[in-house]
């Protein structure tokens, strides 16, 4: 799932459930919430099998929050990732979990 179509300044409210997607932020200067209204352990953003992070924010530099929302899964470290890939962007996390990620690696490229 993608959020360039994102107005500037909206809150996305995300029903509870798990989701099966691999999230990519590329906005620019767009500022938006995503937001889990149940909470983390109700609203789950699951990778698995798409071979990608759970998460990807590139370029941004607006401000993007993420609140209460599970990330789970993601790629192995071959595929770009883990988790999460942030790159030349400063996310915000709120009330968030990060829950078995295949690899972490702070502060470097492979």
């Amino acid at each position: 799932m993608r959020f360039n179509a994102v107005p500037n300044g909206t809150t996305i409210d995300v029903a509870p459930g798990t989701y099966a997607e691999a999230l990519t932020v590329t906005t620019g200067a767009k500022s938006f919430t995503v937001r889990g209204v149940g909470g983390p352990a109700a609203t789950i953003v699951d990778a698995v099998g798409k071979n990608a992070p759970a998460l990807t924010v590139y370029g941004t530099t607006g401000s993007v929050v993420f609140s209460g929302i599970t990330f789970r899964r993601g790629a192995p470290a071959a595929a770009a990732g883990g988790g999460f890939v942030i790159t030349n962007a400063s996310p915000s996390f709120f009330n968030c979990i990060v829950q078995w990620p295949l690899s972490v690696q702070f502060g470097r490229t492979s």
